[in-house]
């Protein structure tokens, strides 16, 4: 058993509560159809708003809010529902930065946007590092609604740029 309930294995709550389904509840809300089926967080309960503001905290988990309340009187107000209603939702898997703002970005978990990982130049050495463990761009499912954010296939991994040799160097 893990030592903190905020340890325990937690699955991401596609289609109920991911950051796939923020912008569509902020759009719908302000009367932008969305696609059918879409999950809509606390549905009803931003009915008659004219303006949504999405803030996103990097690496801050909604676990985190009661202790950064005594720091700030803005998420004080938020964490004890004097600046509505707070609404827990899951990252997606993988919960990388690059790969959760596509999907709140694209309204869809990564198996469908196809963002699954990247790739980072590391200078020294120079080489690349994958980071995610499969390599291969996943497809959506057929008869998907919602096409991949991006036809461009992935990118390749290029040799990294040599340094000069005693050969290569031009004459003194």
């Amino acid at each position: 058993m893990p030592s903190s309930p905020h340890l325990a294995p937690l699955r991401p709550a596609y289609g109920t509560g991911t950051l796939a389904d923020v912008m569509p509840t902020a759009l719908a809300a302000l009367g932008v159809p969305g696609p059918a089926g879409a999950a809509l967080l606390r549905e009803g309960e931003l009915d008659g708003v004219r303006r949504v503001a999405v803030l996103l905290l990097d690496g801050f988990g909604y676990h985190l809010l009661g202790q950064a309340a005594q720091a700030s009187a803005t998420i004080g107000a938020l964490h004890h529902g004097e600046l509505g209603t707070l609404t827990p939702i899951t990252a997606t898997v993988p919960s990388s930065t690059p790969i959760s703002l596509a999907s709140l970005s694209c309204d869809v978990p990564p198996g469908l946007h196809g963002i699954i990982g990247f790739t980072l130049r590391v200078p020294t050495p120079a080489t690349l590092s994958p980071t995610s463990a499969g390599r291969a761009r996943p497809t959506p499912r057929p008869g998907s609604p919602n096409p991949p954010c991006s036809n461009a296939p992935p990118p390749r991994a290029s040799p990294a740029p040599s340094s000069p040799t005693a050969s290569s160097a031009p004459p003194a």
